[in-house]
């Protein structure tokens, strides 16, 4: 779940526990999305920033890896790739942008086929 003030926390389904409560950003959370394969979380926040964890590290569960910069405005939403590689977001500014969901890497080459061949 994404909370007003940055914070991000995760409950368990059926005992409600808290499981993880991270808080990486000031301005709140707006989206938050899974990979397809369960093993990434992304949070898209006010601060135009998307920041990646990865949910199945064995010293500590939803460990903060990547922050990926490059919006101007706030995310709003995050689609991932089937094969969890590539993440597209967009924001309140109408940007589509891609991000390399392992490098934390922005898409940027103008001769690439990253929107028409992804699959999502």
């Amino acid at each position: 779940m994404g909370f007003a003030g940055g914070y991000f926390g995760v409950y368990g389904a059926a005992s409600l526990q808290r499981v993880a409560w991270h808080r990486r950003t000031t301005g709140g959370i707006e989206v938050v999305k899974y990979s397809p394969n369960g093993r990434q979380v992304a949070t898209g926040s006010h601060e135009n920033v998307i920041d990646l964890y990865d949910v199945k590290n064995k010293a500590s569960p939803y460990h903060h890896r990547k922050r990926l910069l490059g919006h101007s405005s706030t995310v709003v939403h995050l689609d991932w790739s089937c094969d969890s590689r590539v993440i597209q977001s967009n924001c309140q500014a109408f940007e589509i942008l891609y991000w390399d969901a392992i490098k934390g890497t922005n898409l940027r080459n103008t001769k690439d086929s990253t929107e028409s061949d992804t699959v999502r």
